[in-house]
């Protein structure tokens, strides 16, 4: 019964060896392009610096209204400290 059961004949088919192959190497190519694309994005982010600038405010033309919101009267500009890289 043990002889039916282990075939000494048989063997792995080609083709499965191929493809299991391929899968194999494939997942692992698009793991490690996946994981450096993360850690590159990762890097980008966190070197952007997320403090407040300041900016001009165009459409302010004088210091009494530049002022009266709370914002810098500099060189004939308004400026507004509030602003973000991601604004």
């Amino acid at each position: 019964m043990s002889d039916r059961l282990h075939n000494r004949k048989a063997k792995m088919n080609p083709e499965v060896v191929n493809k299991l192959v391929i899968y194999s190497s494939s997942t692992a190519v698009l793991f490690t392009v996946s994981l450096v694309i993360v850690k590159a994005l990762f890097v980008y982010f966190s070197s952007l610096d997320t403090a407040p600038f300041p900016a001009s405010i165009p459409w302010i033309q004088n210091q009494f209204e530049c002022e009266k919101t709370g914002r810098n009267w500099n060189n004939n500009q308004c400026w507004d400290e509030e602003h973000s890289p991601w604004f």
